[in-house]
Protein backbone atom coordinates (compact mmCIF):
# COMPACT_ATOMS: atom_id res chain seq x y z
CA UNK A 1 0.00 0.00 0.00
CA UNK A 2 1.71 3.78 -0.92
CA UNK A 3 1.88 6.14 1.29
CA UNK A 4 -0.43 8.41 -0.63
CA UNK A 5 -3.15 5.84 -0.46
CA UNK A 6 -3.33 5.78 3.83
CA UNK A 7 -3.22 9.84 3.20
CA UNK A 8 -6.64 9.50 1.41
CA UNK A 9 -8.14 6.59 4.17
CA UNK A 10 -6.99 9.42 6.75
CA UNK A 11 -8.75 12.24 5.31
CA UNK A 12 -11.72 9.96 4.72
CA UNK A 13 -12.21 8.96 7.90
CA UNK A 14 -11.80 11.89 9.32
CA UNK A 15 -14.79 13.33 7.37
CA UNK A 16 -16.64 10.47 9.32
CA UNK A 17 -18.65 11.12 12.72
CA UNK A 18 -18.74 7.43 14.31
CA UNK A 19 -18.05 6.92 18.29
CA UNK A 20 -17.47 3.31 17.31
CA UNK A 21 -13.42 1.66 17.29
CA UNK A 22 -12.23 2.02 13.60
CA UNK A 23 -10.83 -1.69 12.99
CA UNK A 24 -7.95 -1.96 10.35
CA UNK A 25 -6.67 -5.61 9.46
CA UNK A 26 -3.79 -6.03 7.42
CA UNK A 27 -4.18 -9.16 5.24
CA UNK A 28 -4.49 -10.43 1.56
CA UNK A 29 -1.53 -12.04 0.36
CA UNK A 30 1.55 -12.13 2.71
CA UNK A 31 1.40 -8.57 4.39
CA UNK A 32 4.45 -9.15 6.02
CA UNK A 33 6.44 -8.88 2.60
CA UNK A 34 6.27 -4.85 3.12
CA UNK A 35 8.12 -5.40 5.83
CA UNK A 36 9.25 -3.16 9.06
CA UNK A 37 10.16 0.24 6.66
CA UNK A 38 6.51 0.14 5.48
CA UNK A 39 4.74 -0.77 8.87
CA UNK A 40 7.36 2.00 10.88
CA UNK A 41 5.70 4.39 8.59
CA UNK A 42 2.03 3.26 8.22
CA UNK A 43 0.83 2.85 11.68
CA UNK A 44 2.28 6.47 13.24
CA UNK A 45 0.84 7.79 10.07
CA UNK A 46 -2.48 6.02 10.57
CA UNK A 47 -2.26 6.13 14.56
CA UNK A 48 -1.58 9.87 14.76
CA UNK A 49 -4.41 10.51 11.69
CA UNK A 50 -7.07 8.56 13.08
CA UNK A 51 -6.40 8.96 17.06
CA UNK A 52 -10.10 10.66 17.55
CA UNK A 53 -11.70 7.08 15.92
CA UNK A 54 -9.49 4.92 18.33
CA UNK A 55 -8.48 3.13 15.91
CA UNK A 56 -7.25 -0.71 16.45
CA UNK A 57 -4.95 -2.63 14.55
CA UNK A 58 -4.86 -6.80 13.39
CA UNK A 59 -2.42 -8.13 10.78
CA UNK A 60 -3.43 -11.60 9.73
CA UNK A 61 -0.24 -13.77 8.44
CA UNK A 62 1.37 -17.08 8.12
CA UNK A 63 4.02 -15.33 10.05
CA UNK A 64 7.11 -16.71 8.32
CA UNK A 65 8.32 -13.15 7.72
CA UNK A 66 7.81 -11.69 11.45
CA UNK A 67 11.05 -10.48 12.96
CA UNK A 68 12.00 -8.60 16.24
CA UNK A 69 11.49 -5.29 14.12
CA UNK A 70 7.74 -6.01 13.36
CA UNK A 71 7.35 -7.39 17.05
CA UNK A 72 8.64 -4.37 18.20
CA UNK A 73 6.30 -1.78 15.95
CA UNK A 74 3.24 -4.16 16.52
CA UNK A 75 3.96 -4.71 20.25
CA UNK A 76 4.28 -0.14 20.08
CA UNK A 77 0.68 -0.22 18.50
CA UNK A 78 -1.10 -2.70 19.70
CA UNK A 79 -1.72 -4.92 16.63
CA UNK A 80 -2.98 -7.93 17.65
CA UNK A 81 -1.68 -10.60 15.59
CA UNK A 82 -3.58 -13.29 13.77
CA UNK A 83 -1.78 -16.40 12.07
CA UNK A 84 -3.14 -19.27 9.18
CA UNK A 85 -1.32 -22.57 8.85
CA UNK A 86 0.57 -21.89 5.36
CA UNK A 87 3.14 -23.72 3.39
CA UNK A 88 4.13 -27.23 3.05
CA UNK A 89 2.25 -30.34 4.79
CA UNK A 90 5.24 -31.64 6.60
CA UNK A 91 5.73 -28.09 8.69
CA UNK A 92 1.84 -28.54 9.36
CA UNK A 93 1.13 -31.62 10.74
Amino acid sequence: MRQDTIDAVIAWQAGQANDEPLDILFHGGEPLTTGARFFGEALPRLWNGLRSHRVRFSVQSNLWLLDEALCDLFQQYHVTVGTSLDGPVRLNR
